[in-house]
């Protein structure tokens, strides 16, 4: 998002479609008030929050290929390439001389593919290197928003992913129904913090790691 201060799914759709697109999510009528509650509580996110987001990102990727399209040229380690010659039964050198790489300054064993598209996407079957796919590919698109929140970097997230779209939507939805959910009397009031350990206490719920959730969407079979 350009500015940290315009909802990510504003940068996508009028504000119309906006209170549309979330008026669909709920069965009972809900306010302008509320969607602007939502959209103001889900604006700026915190590195744990958007930790929580790059946890469950793959189960909103569609696997559409607009990424694999349009952020190319792809960074790739030497780890990354031995991977994907592996599953490709090719040698890694003749692989690497066939993607004409670039070397990145000042990073080891570093590289970035010239070509663009991704050489290893397939418009009828998406990406053919998929269960090896640079860790790039694995921490999009949140991986490395969440990693600038935490060292306290300007945030960039792509308004273009379908994926992140509906995160967000997602998110708001999910502060308009505990919204409701204390308007009703059926649950307690989660903007105070004593109300949100208690909960945290009682469900065992823990609050998701950075370092951890970014190690377990890296391949584990490399260095």
């Amino acid at each position: 998002m350009s500015d940290p201060h315009i909802h990510l799914l504003l940068t996508r759709h009028s504000k119309d479609e906006v209170y549309a697109i979330i008026r669909e999510s709920f069965k009972v009528p809900i306010t302008d008030a509320h969607i602007e509650a939502g959209l103001d509580a889900s604006v700026t996110l915190n590195a744990t929050q958007l930790a929580g987001l790059v946890q469950g990102q793959e189960r909103f990727c569609t696997r559409c290929g607009w990424c694999c399209e349009n952020c190319t040229p792809v960074d790739v380690t030497k780890s990354d390439l031995k991977a994907i010659a592996k599953h490709l039964k090719t040698p890694y050198k003749k692989l690497k001389k066939r993607l004409r790489l670039r070397r990145i300054k000042d990073v080891a064993q570093a590289y970035k593919m010239k070509a663009a598209p991704c050489t290893f996407y397939d418009k009828g079957k998406g990406c053919t290197v998929y269960p090896v796919r640079p860790n790039t590919c694995r921490l999009y698109p949140l991986g490395m928003p969440a990693i600038n929140a935490h060292l306290g970097k300007k945030v960039e997230i792509a308004n273009t992913c379908g994926a992140v779209e509906e995160m967000f939507r997602m998110l708001v939805v999910a502060h308009i129904s505990m919204t409701l959910a204390v308007e009703a009397g059926v649950m307690p009031d989660f903007n105070n913090p004593e109300n949100i350990e208690q909960l945290r206490a009682q469900m065992g719920i823990q609050i998701p790691d950075l370092k951890t959730v970014i190690n377990q969407k890296l391949d584990p079979r490399r260095p």
